[in-house]
């Protein structure tokens, strides 16, 4: 697709969004993007005047970080702003359970993945590293019966440790994310999709 006809694409969803909600997106998440989207999306943006807070088209770290952006190249310092991006989790994610062969079997392999992966989490963060859980949920896969019970053991264990701040949508995380560097043993875990999925009510309302 060429760049002009994708931002007037992601022009039209944000204008689609905002008459919805009154606002536009704080951030974005593509999923499948272009090799172009990572910067046109920020350039729609300041062409709109809108404000883009955060982007997670990334699995590229643990935590979130700050990146420059290709509009802002000539600003000065003090003017660029960059953009906060929250990394996305490809391997801590319930689509897994619909990947055959290196997906999720079953529940109990859902489980101890992502219980091993908040263990190396937690202890490294224990040693003064500050750590970010995501896990990518949607109320259509871990929503079933069968699985959910897999989500309710997690969140019963993670509940006991210490020092851990849990499910959080992206804009609590924009909002802490000088908190997370100050306090060693936090975890932030991310329902990227569905934070609501873990209460009583597995059946919650999809929240991208």
């Amino acid at each position: 697709m060429a760049p002009a006809a994708e931002k007037a694409l992601i022009a039209k969803a944000i204008i689609s969004l905002k008459s919805l909600s009154g606002y536009a997106p704080r951030g974005w998440y593509y999923g499948r993007n272009s090799p172009q989207s990572r910067t046109l999306v920020p350039q729609v943006y300041a062409e709109m005047g809108e404000t883009l807070e955060w982007m997670s088209d990334t699995y590229a770290d643990d935590v979130p970080y700050w990146t420059d952006l290709a509009h802002e190249r000539d600003l000065p310092d003090d003017q660029a702003k960059g953009c906060l991006m929250v990394p996305y989790s490809y391997d801590c994610n319930d689509f897994k359970f619909h990947v055959v062969g290196s997906g999720f079997r079953d529940p109990q392999g859902f489980l101890t993945h992502i219980k091993n992966a908040f263990d190396v989490l937690y202890e490294e963060g224990q040693e003064g590293t500050p750590k970010m859980m995501t896990i990518g949920l949607h109320c259509r896969i871990i929503g079933r019966p069968g699985r959910f019970k897999a989500l309710q053991e997690f969140a019963e264990y993670i509940s006991q440790k210490e020092g851990v701040c849990k499910f959080c949508f992206r804009l609590a995380i924009l909002l802490s994310v000088f908190v997370v560097y100050c306090r060693h043993t936090t975890i932030f875990l991310i329902l990227q999709n569905d934070a609501n999925v873990v209460s009583s009510n597995r059946r919650g309302c999809d929240a991208q």
